[in-house]
């Protein structure tokens, strides 16, 4: 729960996390981009 103590695998962990986050944004815009195709 300390932040003074900082560890690599939590750095790791954000990184992944923003990656996730912007896979799931373009997924996203794809089947956005999809319906507005098919509509």
């Amino acid at each position: 729960m300390s932040k003074a103590v900082k560890k690599p695998e939590k750095s790791i962990n954000t990184r992944l996390h923003q990656l996730l986050v912007l896979i799931f944004a373009g997924l996203t815009m794809i089947m956005i981009f999809i319906k507005i195709m098919f509509l």
